[in-house]
């Protein structure tokens, strides 16, 4: 019989053998001091990535969630008043430094008119007593337009002494950037900030909360087989380990190989389980080559995932 060349790869291969084991332990506690209300799950039983194992009591938990969001709601109604407060502060500082700046423009009127009235009735007065002096008038015209001009310069001084608090009123006033006004304004905006950070610290209480509220539900994180359960309604979990998984869906093979064979294996490489005694075969690949087995010898465990 013939046949034709052709190139081709030969690959060499090696039999190893060793054991089966499992891809990964999960091993499940609970920080949390709280009795366990119920335990859904046995050992031997297969579980799903997201199955509840057990439940914790979580009634004291509960109440305490409903005073903090008891809490959010009160200091969300301060922060609220904060905030309608600085709008009305804004508002009385637009009107008092309006009404500052008016102040002052009817106090200068007052005294310009003060002044007038100063100016005239002493103009008069100096009239009148050329008059005396001729003997047109008598004494007690003069005398009477003398106490009218003595009530006008009162009345001048009067006028000069409230344009001068007038101006100290608008001078402390300010304006929206500086001033009694734009200090009340800072003062309310930074009650108010204040509020709305007690709300933020309430709400972050109320996750913190439904947080740990949420851990009393123990779920299984991956697909596997319960090999421990340390675990009964009404124990705490304390610090122990409550659960243990093996998750089997993938599993390891460790082989056993001597350096002569480790040496030529390399990652990747292609791997067929067969099953002593059963006929059975597993497709695999090599993960990785891990040192001595015990320091000093010559085997190498070959790690296979199947």
């Amino acid at each position: 019989p013939t046949a034709a060349a052709k190139i081709t790869t030969v690959r060499a291969t090696s039999q190893i053998s060793g054991i089966i084991a499992p891809f990964q332990n999960v091993a499940i506690s609970s920080s949390l001091a709280e009795a366990a209300d119920s335990v859904n799950v046995s050992e031997g039983d297969h579980v799903s990535a997201g199955e509840v194992l057990a439940v914790l009591d979580t009634a004291d938990l509960q109440a305490q969630l409903a005073q903090a969001q008891a809490a959010v709601v009160t200091d969300e109604r301060t922060a609220a008043s904060d905030d309608a407060k600085v709008t009305q502060m804004r508002y009385t500082a637009t009107l008092n430094i309006g009404t500052g700046n008016d102040q002052v423009k009817s106090a200068q009127a007052a005294v310009n008119q003060a002044q007038h009235t100063l100016q005239l009735d002493t103009s008069n007065l100096q009239r009148d007593q050329q008059l005396l002096t001729g003997g047109y008038i008598a004494q007690q015209a003069v005398d009477q337009q003398q106490t009218l001009v003595n009530n006008d310069q009162a009345a001048v001084r009067t006028a000069q002494a409230n344009l001068q608090t007038a101006m100290t009123a608008q001078q402390v006033n300010g304006n929206n950037n500086s001033g009694l006004q734009a200090a009340n304004i800072a003062s309310a905006l930074a009650d108010a900030r204040a509020a709305h950070a007690v709300v933020d610290q309430a709400r972050a209480q109320v996750r913190g909360l439904q947080t740990t509220i949420g851990k009393a539900t123990i779920v299984s994180p991956v697909d596997g087989v319960i090999v421990n359960r340390n675990l009964n309604p009404g124990e705490y979990p304390g610090a122990r380990t409550i659960f243990t998984i093996q998750q089997l869906n993938k599993v390891y093979a460790e082989l056993n190989a001597s350096s002569a064979d480790t040496f030529a294996i390399p990652r990747g490489a292609p791997v067929t389980l067969v099953v002593s005694g059963s006929g059975l075969t597993y497709q695999g690949t090599v993960v990785a080559v891990l040192g001595q087995v015990t320091p000093g010898s010559t085997d190498f465990t070959v790690k296979v995932v199947v």
